[in-house]
């Protein structure tokens, strides 16, 4: 499942749902994304740092990836 290909994308690689991206502040971040039924999900795991995030909004236009994103550079800031 983990097992991804490139995308058109730099620095970004795909497969069965999971997007895996390389970044120069956390390292590898595996993500997973859905909109669904008014819902909307998204979930981000640092397998480095044994971190795993998610967000969940009870709108299918709510900008869960930007939540994620913020929460994730809270726990990341936090000593």
């Amino acid at each position: 499942m983990l097992a991804t290909v490139p995308s058109d994308i730099a620095q970004v690689s795909y497969s069965l749902g999971i997007m895996k991206i390389e970044t120069d502040t956390y390292g590898t971040v595996l993500m997973h994304g859905r909109l669904i039924n008014g819902y909307a999900a998204t979930v981000r795991h640092l397998p480095a740092q044994h971190l795993s995030i998610a967000a969940t909004a009870n709108r299918s236009n709510a900008d869960v990836d930007s939540i994620a994103a913020a929460i994730l550079a809270v726990v990341w800031a936090t000593p």
